[in-house]
Parts: structure tokens; C-alpha cells; sequence
């Protein structure tokens, strides 16, 4: 019976690990996205702004897509 338990409380704790280190993984991988969020609609708003040379209009859709893509993953 000592091994069943043993055996037990060892999947037990490595599972408690395994979560805890995909925890992690995906919190870290949130403040990312946040940044960078947080980066590309600052460029946006400032790209909406300022007055921008036409040949440089394809950046706000770019910023925006961006944006988009990463909080759609995150």
C-alpha cells in the first residue's frame, strides 16, 4: 500500500508542477502581448495623427494588424 500512495502523491506533484510551469508560461506570454499592444497602438494613434507621407499609409492597416493578431492569440 506505501508504494501505491508513493506512487500516487508522485503523479500528484508532478502534475501541481506541470500546471504551475504552463501557468507561467501563458501569464508571461500575456504580459507580451500587452507590451507589444500596448507599443503598436501607440504607433497607430500617433501614425493617426501626425501627418504621414503617402507613401508611408500602408503603416496604420500594418499596426493595426498587429495589434489584432496578437490579441487574438493571446
Amino acid at each position: 500500500m506505501s508504494n501505491k500512495r508513493h506512487a500516487l502523491l508522485f503523479n500528484i506533484r508532478r502534475s501541481i508542477r506541470y500546471h504551475k510551469y504552463r501557468q507561467d508560461f501563458f501569464e508571461r506570454w500575456h504580459n507580451f502581448v500587452l507590451l507589444i499592444a500596448l507599443i503598436f497602438s501607440s504607433a497607430t494613434l500617433i501614425s493617426l495623427i501626425e501627418t504621414i507621407p503617402k507613401e508611408l499609409k500602408w503603416l496604420q492597416p500594418f499596426f493595426a494588424f498587429i495589434i489584432t493578431i496578437f490579441a487574438a492569440l493571446d
